[in-house]
């Protein structure tokens, strides 16, 4: 039997570099935020390196998944 998808999209988060690029994206999120707090504002583009970052996470968590769950088929149908 397969894993359940969300079993997949967690152990992507196995990985060292999946979790060095998480926390990555928090740190510098985190810093935008104090960034804008000094200036009363947060600026579009101070949140856009962290946006970034989280979307190549999303990108690379759904790839993986779905090259995993294809894999699993394939290995099922023989």
């Amino acid at each position: 039997m397969a894993p359940s998808v969300w079993k997949l999209v967690l152990e992507q988060f196995n990985d060292t570099l999946m979790r060095i690029l998480l926390a990555t994206a928090v740190v510098s999120f985190v810093l935008a935020l104090y960034d804008g707090a000094e200036g009363d504002e947060v600026r579009a583009t101070a949140v856009v390196e962290p946006f970034v970052i989280y979307l190549i996470l999303i990108v690379n968590v759904v790839t993986k998944v779905w090259q995993e769950s294809n894999a699993e088929k394939a290995l099922e149908a023989l």
